[in-house]
């Protein structure tokens, strides 16, 4: 799981417990759009704070 930031246009979105699978579908899908500006995604990893990394 992780977490998930959007930008569009003047927007940012960020969704939290996103699975990098789920992640990689709507990048898939945002992809296929055909708009002028489309949206850019970025995924990372959450950390585990309980054992430092």
């Amino acid at each position: 799981m992780g977490t998930l930031v959007i930008f569009k246009e003047n927007e940012m979105t960020v969704l939290e417990d996103i699975s990098e699978e789920t992640y990689l579908n709507m990048k898939k899908e945002s992809a296929d759009l055909q708009e002028e500006h489309p949206p850019y995604l970025i995924w990372h990893e959450d950390l585990h704070f309980d054992y430092g990394y």
